[in-house]
């Protein structure tokens, strides 16, 4: 499923890598997570920057992201078989 977000990055953390900081809030925000009638968040992929901006008086860079999100969801009545090690 392809989703968009606003990645806040704050000023302390603008003097690295800006893509790789961006990546990791993204996986933070939604890796292993569940995603509200989408699913379980497995795999983020393709990650785009669209828009980057700096916030007003804040002075925070605010990305707009597009990214794959491979999503586990199950079935109302799915029966699921498994083993847990």
């Amino acid at each position: 499923m392809i989703l968009t977000d606003v990645i806040v990055v704050e000023p302390e953390k603008l003097g690295g890598d800006i893509v790789k900081e961006t990546k990791k809030i993204l996986k933070e925000k939604y890796l292993g997570k569940i995603i509200r009638g989408k699913g379980f968040c497995r795999k983020i992929k393709d990650f785009k920057v669209i828009e980057p901006k700096i916030g007003n008086g804040s002075g925070n860079l605010e990305i707009k992201v597009q990214f794959k999100c491979l999503l586990f969801n199950t079935f109302r009545g799915e029966q699921l078989e498994g083993t847990i090690t």
